[in-house]
């Protein structure tokens, strides 16, 4: 069943106690956005479409009519934000860096056979090595390790300077999303802007250096530097002491649903997902909001 309810400008959507009518004023060509709410009157959560006929929602509990009330953003006054695919992206592709890497160090071309799947398996490998507790080597090693070891391959040195090459030719390439300075700059104007990234240190602080953002946020932890990594929500919890937030006055903005969502909405905080590829949410934590690309954040926060 379909019900049509208010949107007001820097408000997120809200079930209220009641069922009280709210007139409807619809907007012009706002872009998707996907707002996960739960209903007072039933169990199903039901999902928020914004769009250019203003705000849709989709409830399979048909015997709840009451329209939805809107959230005052004014209890927000935080902003915190992952960086590798949510801010920013690689100019050069995992599989020109993988061959460039193996033809710099004189190895066989197919060392680890085929280029595309070789590049699909190691973001496969860098993800999953990023829910592994920090084990004294970088991801980046640890992926490596892992994709030379299924091509039969096992040798320390030689994965610490491929680790060491793909990273060398990846990171000078990367570059902010279009929107994303601007967003920043304007969000800036009005909230405390934190930034939480996994990673390496080195590698880290070198992206967000290129990247020159530095003077744009209140506060960066970088996991590489105290050795917690998302989704442990101890290290949610250091950025919003740095940043002097409370967990329900802030919202985590990151592109991994296990990583950026599950872990903020376990450490207390509202979650946007910028969901740019065919990952799949984890059962029963869904985030607060969903948009396609980073610059769509601005109809619902400025």
């Amino acid at each position: 069943m379909l019900n049509r309810a208010v949107r007001t400008k820097s408000r997120i959507g809200r079930i209220p106690s009641s069922s009280q009518e709210t007139s409807f004023r619809p907007r012009l060509a706002p872009p998707v956005i996907r707002i996960h709410v739960s209903l007072t009157l039933g169990n199903p959560p039901s999902m928020i479409f914004v769009c250019s006929h203003g705000i849709w929602i989709s409830n399979e509990d048909t015997a709840h009519t009451g329209a939805v009330q809107p959230m005052e953003l004014q209890e927000l006054n935080t902003i915190a934000f992952d960086l590798d695919g949510t801010l920013c992206y690689y100019a050069v592709s995992s599989q020109t860096a993988i061959s460039e890497s193996l033809r710099r160090l004189e190895c066989p071309a197919d060392l680890v056979g085929d280029l595309d799947q070789a590049a699909a398996r190691y973001n496969e490998l860098w993800y999953e090595e990023e829910l592994v507790p920090d084990q004294g080597k970088s991801f980046r090693e640890r992926a490596w390790a892992r994709l030379l070891q299924e091509h039969g391959v096992n040798d320390p040195v030689l994965t610490h300077e491929l680790a060491m090459e793909y990273t060398s030719i990846r990171v000078p390439g990367i570059r902010l999303f279009d929107d994303a300075r601007d967003l920043l700059l304007d969000l800036k104007k009005t909230y405390r802007l934190g930034l939480l990234t996994n990673g390496p240190s080195d590698m880290q602080w070198q992206k967000i250096e290129i990247l020159k953002i530095t003077s744009l946020f209140d506060a960066i932890v970088v996991s590489g530097d105290v050795g917690i990594y998302k989704p442990d929500t101890r290290v949610f919890d250091l950025l919003l002491s740095r940043l002097g937030a409370m967990p329900q006055e802030a919202l985590y903005v990151g592109d991994s649903h296990p990583m950026d969502v599950v872990g903020a909405k376990f450490a207390g905080m509202w979650s946007a997902w910028v969901r740019d590829k065919d990952e799949q949410q984890a059962a029963g934590v869904a985030a607060d909001i969903e948009v396609n690309r980073i610059g769509e954040l601005r109809e619902v926060l400025l």
